[in-house]
């Protein structure tokens, strides 16, 4: 199960390479309400199949922040024809104090 906080300057990178498609859409569902298209996020893709991270900035969607997110679903492509996709990493990352060193 997820569990994640969300946080107003929370970003999601994903280093991904696709090979065909306009945008892509990151759903999130949340411990007070599901999957649906109230929480969602857009992304722009470069769909020439080379690596590259793409930052989608989860933090600034109003449903996101002070909420938990309990899933996460990605439509890495949408648009016409077939596409293949390879995921390398997908990372959440936070702003905020370095944790204290011991």
């Amino acid at each position: 199960p997820l569990a994640i906080s969300g946080h107003a300057d929370d970003v999601l990178t994903l280093d991904l390479s696709v090979s065909a498609g306009a945008y892509g859409q990151l759903y999130f569902a949340t411990a007070a309400d599901g999957i649906s298209e109230r929480q969602v996020v857009v992304f722009d893709l470069v769909p020439d199949g080379v690596r590259r991270t793409v930052a989608i900035p989860v933090g600034t969607h109003p449903r996101w922040p002070d909420q938990t997110i309990t899933r996460i679903r990605l439509d890495p492509v949408h648009g016409p024809g077939e596409s293949t996709v390879v995921l390398h990493r997908l990372a959440l990352q936070r702003a905020g104090p370095p944790p204290a060193s011991r």
